[in-house]
């Protein structure tokens, strides 16, 4: 992440952090702030990480999960999370699907993924096949209790939006903490308010792996982007075969096609995420989706080409 584009900009006072949490990298630039805001705004990933980790036993979602069939009660946050995450569900027909815990672990991953790529290849031989479900009598929140149950043999896995939702957050509150702007970025998920370096906005560098395309800007003013890849957090089954963590709901198994990679530009970081993984599971639903968000996608294809999808549905190569 980059914290003004090329050209003319003003010269504020910037301050920046960098760390790795919620198992990936994180990047915090924000606009006259103290130093303590950037220690608060690192223990706040830590504290959410601690949270929403599907892989802490003693997390929100880890307790939901363990305790399926049976109502948890969790933090409001996490509440808040997971009743974001059943919207999303709805709106995209079940193209985002945050009940793919089970089947990410039937595949291998389940452990962080840090742990993941330095083990030996997945010790599962498959994934469960549940077909598509309805969020209703699977995942369901009571508000007055603030407590969330999911049905036995399902799991939450919330870590896409869950780094969208914390980034969205952690911009609101360094704003209300006393920041001009704040840009942040956990893994991809990126969220920016309040004044920027340049007029324009922040400029996001996305860079692309395997080098499949050269690297590109996008332009933020306020909002968020979001990029999800099949080249990353990619590993070998037992049998050598290739997997990700982009995971079809209907078969449980990772997304096949030629698409290696989507950016999404959207209101917010939580939103842009959620619409990546339209991109992924149902391309042919991304323009009315992208048009509904009020959001654009520039999509990038094993051969290197990138694609901007526009609300009528059309691409334009490059």
């Amino acid at each position: 992440m980059h914290d003004h584009p090329r050209g003319a900009i003003e010269l504020l006072d910037l301050a920046e952090c960098r760390f790795r949490a919620m198992g990936t990298d994180v990047h915090i630039v924000a606009i006259d702030v103290v130093d303590d805001d950037l220690h608060w705004a690192a223990a706040e990933v830590a504290r959410l990480e601690s949270r929403w980790s599907r892989f802490r036993p003693d997390s929100d979602i880890g307790r939901v999960n363990a305790g399926a069939g049976r109502w948890v009660v969790v933090a409001q946050e996490t509440l808040d999370l997971v009743a974001a995450a059943i919207d999303a569900w709805e709106r995209t027909g079940g193209a985002f699907d945050p009940l793919l815990g089970q089947s990410l672990a039937a595949l291998g991953y389940d452990r962080t993924f840090d742990e993941v790529a330095t083990a030996s290849a997945g010790r599962a031989s498959g994934a469960t096949r549940p077909g598509r479900r309805r969020s209703s009598t699977d995942v369901e929140i009571d508000l007055d209790g603030r407590a969330v149950r999911v049905a036995p043999n399902r799991a939450l896995d919330l870590g896409g939006i869950a780094k969208g939702w914390a980034a969205d957050r952690l911009v609101e509150r360094l704003l209300d903490r006393g920041a001009r702007g704040a840009c942040v970025n956990i893994g991809g998920d990126v969220a920016a308010g309040g004044r920027a370096p340049h007029p324009s906005g922040w400029a996001i560098e996305i860079d692309h792996d395997a080098s499949v395309a050269p690297p590109r800007t996008v332009i933020v003013p306020a909002g968020g982007a979001a990029t999800s890849t099949s080249l990353r957090r990619a590993w070998a089954g037992p049998d050598g075969d290739a997997r990700h963590h982009l995971l079809d709901p209907v078969s449980a198994m990772p997304c096949g096609g030629d698409l290696v990679e989507v950016t999404v530009v959207a209101p917010a970081a939580a939103e842009a995420e959620v619409l990546t993984k339209v991109a992924f599971v149902a391309p042919s639903r991304l323009p009315d989706a992208l048009a509904a968000a009020g959001a654009t996608a520039t999509c990038t294809w094993a051969d290197g080409r990138t694609s901007d999808v526009s609300v009528s549905g059309s691409c334009r190569a490059r």
